[in-house]
């Protein structure tokens, strides 16, 4: 099912904003009807050197004057490896060097890869392949230290490669698989 389907109130107009934000910022989304809670996005830089791709996962590192999501290269998960870490979702395709919403918590449609299946109810977690646009990947059928997600989209994903999926990032940090 696609995000759509879950009526939201609007995000903010990021542009709205000056480039450089004071204490952290959050958009919640609710859903219409029900008014539980679909969405939460942090107000992040783009620091990793080029445009966000949409639905991909990056991990958020703090430093300097703001939160930085930056690409996971190989060195970093290698020294990283039993660091729990904090992954965020790009929902738009934010230029580099640019402040925007990143989904932190909630449903957002994510890549995903199906190289090991995946069907509604799957943790998912991510790895190293990040690095090179790679996605999240099935975990297990049960929760472990490596879990940033479940995978809730009704449509198995069976293709080797990364589509967007709808998923429910737990927001909260996770060890990435080296």
């Amino acid at each position: 099912m696609p995000l759509t389907a879950y009526p939201m109130v609007p995000a903010w107009d990021p542009d709205a904003f000056s480039a450089a934000p004071g204490p952290v910022r959050m958009v919640t989304f609710y859903d219409d009807e029900s008014h539980l809670r679909q969405r939460m996005e942090k107000w992040l830089y783009n620091d990793t050197g080029g445009a966000l791709t949409i639905g991909r996962p990056y991990m958020i590192r703090y430093a300097g004057a703001g939160e930085k999501p930056l690409n996971i290269d190989a060195a970093l998960v290698a020294t990283n490896a039993d660091t729990p870490e904090e992954i965020c979702v790009a929902v738009r395709a934010t230029p580099d060097a640019t402040w925007d919403y990143l989904a932190g918590e909630g449903f957002v449609e994510a890549l995903v890869d199906g190289t090991t299946d995946c069907t509604a109810g799957d943790y998912l977690s991510v790895d190293d392949d990040i690095v090179s646009g790679g996605g999240f990947k099935e975990d297990t059928t049960a929760r472990t230290k490596n879990s940033f997600a479940i995978y809730m989209d009704p449509t198995d994903e069976t293709t080797a490669g990364v589509t967007l999926r709808l998923i429910r990032l737990f927001g909260e940090a996770a060890e990435v698989l080296t």
